[in-house]
């Protein structure tokens, strides 16, 4: 049996004062079982590894792998299919993730994250950007649901000045209906 899956692409990105919102506009991207579904993470930093997370429905995301950018190589996780992934540079800050032999298992949340740390003399902070992903199955007429949700992160250490000022998480999240083999721009 074929299921139709709907992956819809969303960006997220760190609003702080130092980093820029991730480039982009939501996407989505149908495909069958056993097909190819592939997505674009644009960076607006450089980066020396990309992380890919994966968070199914009611279980805390797991890190699948991470690309180092310099060597142009996927590290793979323990337990992590290695023919299942494929990541390469498309232009500039622009990287293609593809999930291959789509399969129902492959239905949840695909993170893409960044790290950029910056130390200064009494200001430490962490800046993260994250770019999502979500993939879920509907079977017939049954809509899938999904969340767009806006971070904006940041962690200080040394001066609790700044930590009570800085420090914040915001999560802002609405739903869309989706439906079978349809895309939405």
């Amino acid at each position: 049996m074929l299921w139709a899956l709907v992956l819809p692409l969303v960006f997220l990105a760190l609003v702080t004062q130092v980093s820029s919102n991730a480039k982009g506009a939501q996407m989505s991207v149908t495909g069958k079982t056993w097909e190819t579904a592939s997505f674009t993470c644009d960076l607006t930093q450089d980066a020396t590894y990309i992380h890919l997370y994966k968070q199914q429905e009611g279980m805390a995301p797991q890190r699948l792998f991470y690309y180092d950018v310099y060597y142009t190589k996927i590290q793979f996780e323990s337990g992590t299919k290695k023919e299942k992934y494929s990541v390469y540079k498309v232009t500039g800050r622009s990287y293609r993730f593809a999930i291959l032999n789509l399969e129902d298992s492959d239905s949840g949340m695909y993170y893409c994250a960044v790290w950029d740390k910056h130390i200064g003399s009494d200001f430490l902070y962490t800046a993260l950007e994250i770019l999502l992903v979500a993939a879920k199955c509907s079977s017939g007429n049954n809509p899938c649901l999904t969340s767009s949700p806006r971070f904006s992160l940041l962690w200080t250490k040394r001066n609790p000045e700044l930590n009570a000022h800085f420090r914040s998480f915001i999560f802002y999240s609405h739903l869309l209906p989706l439906h079978n083999s349809h895309s939405f721009s």
